[in-house]
């Protein structure tokens, strides 16, 4: 009888193990499908918070973070990432997990910009962490140019050139009208010193008028101003050139102009000579002015030095 208790008392721890094996079996098995947070820090430690912003260069092929799928013990420590697709975003960035490891994801920046992440836990796609991230870059990757008023590019420099090619369809233009530069992104070209863009005139898209040099139909002044003087059959060519981003890169941007409907070269004009009678006013308006020969101008009102008139075109 002594020897089966001593047996039992030497037993029971055994079974006290086993026992505490499979329990602590049974919870791992209930609890790994179950991920319930996940923890993200960056290559240095730092926890990177929910909602919170990485600033990382587009070349940057170092940077990594760390992701743990809460709680610990679960078996499965995938994740799953997308891009959140919201507007005025440009920036492009994709995570690449490290060979050999179950937590490390190389950060690749694709594009430069801003954009948003949402990683889960692959476990319990309910669990979601937001990650924003700040492309950044020194290069202008895209140099635009905008006709005042329009959200459409007229022309586009995908990267540096200086062939001076035109980039877009044929703008039509009737009168004056300015047009405007954008590089992408603006970070490279916000630091730019002096005058950013050079306009300047370029040559007939085909053969010239009457051996005139192109400049003699169209102007463009520093401001993007570009003002018809003659009529013309052929298109000719404007050019946009920006000067250097961060890293010394130039862009040449051209697109060309239509002037064989062009009505006026300006609304905005100065007369000299004073005295001037209402009729005398309106010949001299039709004749410095005016470019369509089938074009009317009526004098609409006058308030000291100002006179204003209307120019209209019959409708064809």
């Amino acid at each position: 009888m002594k020897k089966f208790l001593i047996a039992v008392i030497c037993i029971i721890p055994v079974i006290v193990v086993l026992a505490l094996s499979v329990t602590g079996d049974i919870i791992l098995q209930v609890t790994a499908e179950n991920p319930n947070n996940l923890r993200i820090h960056r290559f240095d430690d730092t926890e990177v918070q929910d909602g919170g912003l990485i600033e990382i260069d587009v070349n940057d092929a170092e940077d990594y973070l760390v992701i743990d799928v809460l709680p610990g013990f679960v078996q499965n420590k995938e994740i799953v990432w997308r891009l959140t697709a919201e507007e005025g975003m440009a920036g492009k960035v994709s995570l690449e997990k490290m060979e050999g490891s179950t937590n490390r994801y190389w950060i690749r920046p694709e594009e430069p910009g801003i954009c948003a992440m949402e990683i889960r836990p692959a476990g319990n796609i309910d669990v979601v962490k937001t990650v924003n991230f700040h492309i950044t870059t020194i290069e202008v990757q895209r140099f635009e140019v905008y006709r005042d008023g329009q959200s459409d590019p007229v022309a586009t420099a995908y990267g540096p050139n200086s062939d001076g090619e035109p980039t877009s369809e044929t703008v039509k233009l009737h009168g004056a009208e300015r047009f405007y530069t954008s590089a992408t992104p603006f970070s490279a070209f916000q630091v730019l010193e002096g005058d950013e863009t050079e306009w300047s005139i370029g040559a007939f898209s085909g053969s010239s008028e009457d051996g005139d040099s192109a400049e003699d139909y169209l102007s463009v002044d520093e401001t993007g101003l570009v003002t018809p003087l003659k009529r013309a059959d052929a298109a000719i060519a404007v050019n946009a050139y920006l000067k250097s981003d961060k890293t010394g890169n130039s862009f040449l941007a051209t697109f060309l102009v239509d002037l064989s409907e062009a009505v006026v070269k300006s609304t905005d004009a100065v007369c000299l000579e004073t005295g001037k009678s209402e009729s005398e006013m309106t010949a001299w308006v039709k004749e410095n002015l005016v470019l369509s020969p089938t074009a009317s101008v009526d004098f609409v009102s006058r308030s000291g030095a100002k006179w204003t008139f209307e120019v209209s075109e019959p409708l064809a």
